[in-house]
Order: structure tokens, then sequence, then C-alpha cells
């Protein structure tokens, strides 16, 4: 009898399920968003400031900082990470900073591609290092997380401080997250 690894397995159901979210999604371009982003500020000649990490990139047009989720755009600044997560899923809470505030508790958990950093020991590194236009995402909004979250019984929406437009609609929607 042919014995097949579970690793086999789980690759199998996982190269299958992104097909079949390429055959629902369609194209990337279909579901990529902008937003004009936050944060920041116009400078000459069509440059723009992006003020939302330390980093503080001056951003020429046609260009993105060191994240790639933020673009100049005629000098104004647009996010790609606004309603495009690429990972959802729920966490027990232990995974995150403040397990010991909620113990046994599950957190909605949101990713979208791109981070400011560049750390070689990433465990995300396939997401954080890539630009929203390169990997496959969804369109979800606020709303549909929070109801997403109720829906799993989750305490917490957990979203990276590089979506701080995201998440602050999230929270003026469910304040008590």
């Amino acid at each position: 009898m042919l014995k097949i690894g579970v690793g086999l397995i789980k690759r199998f159901f996982l190269c299958s399920f992104v097909f079949f979210a390429w055959l629902v999604l369609g194209d990337q371009d279909s579901i990529l968003a902008k937003e004009r982003a936050r944060f920041w500020k116009a400078l000459e000649d069509k440059l723009v400031q992006c003020q939302l990490c330390p980093r503080r990139c001056i951003i020429p047009l046609g260009q993105r900082g060191i994240c790639g989720v933020r673009e100049n755009i005629d000098g104004e600044l647009y996010t790609y990470g606004y309603g495009n997560p690429v990972a959802v899923h729920i966490d027990p809470i232990e995974k995150k900073p403040f397990f010991h505030v909620w113990p046994a508790a599950k957190a909605f958990s949101i990713a979208v591609a791109g981070c400011n950093m560049r750390c070689l020991f990433c465990q995300n590194w396939q997401i954080s290092q890539a630009r929203p236009d390169e990997v496959m995402g969804y369109r979800l909004s606020p709303e549909e997380i929070i109801r997403l979250s109720e829906e799993y019984n989750s305490r917490w929406v957990s979203i990276p401080i590089l979506n701080r437009l995201y998440s602050t609609s999230i929270c003026m929607i469910r304040p008590s997250l």
C-alpha cells in the first residue's frame, strides 16, 4: 500500500485552495484597490513624505515607500493595504503579545502584504517582503471584518500597525475592540 505523508497531503490541499481562490477571485488587479492614505504631507515638486512609521519615507512621483504599500500618485499618497488582506484567520490569543490579558480568547488576525522592516528572521517573509500587487489578497471591508469576528466569537481583531487607517475604521465601527 502506498504511504502518503501528512506534509504532502497538506501541500496538495494548500495548492488546491490557492488554485480555487484564483478561480473564484480572478485576476489580482480586479481585487486590488487603493485608498487615499492618511498620515502624510505634501512636499515640493509633487514629492510626499509618509508619516505612518518612523522611517518617514520621502516618496517621488510614481514610487512607493520602503514598505511597498504606499504610493505617490500625482502628488498624493495612496495605500494598497486598506481592505486588501492576504491572510485572514483565527489565532489563539496566546500567539499575540497580550496573551495575559484574556487567556484562552480567540483573535481574528489579519495581515496585508508589505512591511517597513527587513528582518532576516521574519516568519512571514513571504507576505511581509512582498508588495500588495505581488500576492493574492481578498477584498474585505471593516464592516465585513467585524461581522466575521463576531461570527467566529473572536474578542480581538489583530491588525499590523501599517494598517492604521484600516484598524481605525474597524474601531470606529466597533469601539469595544
